[in-house]
């Protein structure tokens, strides 16, 4: 098995083990039972905290941006598409429910806290250019409020997410984070259509 596969396997034992716990309490003997690769691997691929949380946050950043780039390239209006990526983030975090924690407990991490803070910042400048670009095709289809602002709109769509993103650590992955996340969404909606 490659080391990209190993890594992989080492990172989904920790969200899968994280349930309640911090990264720093798993050790490496919890990841090796759960993930099947050695103890000597899971130090050697991930020798520090720290070097596993960015591992978490790159291999959630990435699995959320390809079924993001799916629901996006779908041949349908900005409004259907957009929810859909709506759709998708709360999926994700129904199926993923101890990543806001995680990446909460790697924000707060000395080493590399910084750094972190400072790819997210960049990563979600860039997913809310990307988003007013598509809200831009809604206004310009005429299908929002005529005094709709696409990229004040993107922020607000991402704050919704963020917002959701916190509530489940609350409430877990449950069908109660399904229900919110659709009345939000409604909200939205009914917030900037014409």
């Amino acid at each position: 098995m490659g080391e990209s596969e190993n890594k992989e396997k080492i990172i989904i034992a920790a969200i899968e083990l994280a349930n309640g716990k911090r990264l720093n309490h798993l050790g490496a003997e919890a990841l090796t039972l759960h993930s099947g690769i050695s103890e000597d691997e899971v130090r050697r691929v991930f020798p520090n905290c720290g070097m596993l949380s960015a591992g978490i946050f790159q291999w959630a950043t990435h699995n959320l941006m390809v079924q993001i780039e799916y629901a996006a390239l779908r041949n349908k209006p900005p409004l259907e598409v957009l929810e859909d990526i709506f759709h998708v983030h709360v999926a994700f975090l129904v199926s993923h429910s101890t990543l806001p924690t995680l990446l909460l407990e790697a924000l707060a991490m000395p080493e590399g806290g910084t750094e972190l803070r400072h790819r997210i910042g960049t990563l979600l400048e860039d997913y809310e250019a990307n988003l007013a670009l598509l809200l831009h095709l809604a206004r310009k289809d005429e299908i929002v409020r005529p005094d709709f602002d696409p990229a004040i709109a993107a922020k607000l769509f991402v704050y919704l997410i963020q917002g959701l993103a916190m509530r489940s650590i609350t409430w877990g992955a449950t069908e109660t984070l399904l229900h919110e996340g659709r009345k939000v969404w409604q909200q939205y909606l009914h917030g900037i259509r014409a």
